[in-house]
């Protein structure tokens, strides 16, 4: 999932946006595959996920990769 990210909708959303300076909102991330992508370009990540197990498996995911602008909520997203 993350070479389909990494090689073809994150491309494709910098065609139409220069999201090097964007903040990003995730709605369920699940294990960080997407949002290892969206990290390495995007300015900063703000992803929510209900389910603790994923959200561990994504921080060591990010962590291994050296991903830091990345923050992770256990919430469910209310743009409230």
């Amino acid at each position: 999932r993350y070479e389909m990210f990494a090689r073809h909708h994150v491309p494709w959303l910098q065609s139409k946006y220069d999201l090097s300076d964007m903040h990003l909102i995730e709605i369920g991330c699940g294990t960080g595959c997407s949002t290892l992508a969206f990290g390495q370009v995007a300015k900063a990540v703000d992803c929510f996920e209900l389910s603790e197990a994923s959200v561990a498996i994504a921080r060591a995911r990010l962590a291994y990769w050296g991903i830091e602008s990345v923050n992770f909520h256990l919430e469910l997203f209310d743009e409230k």
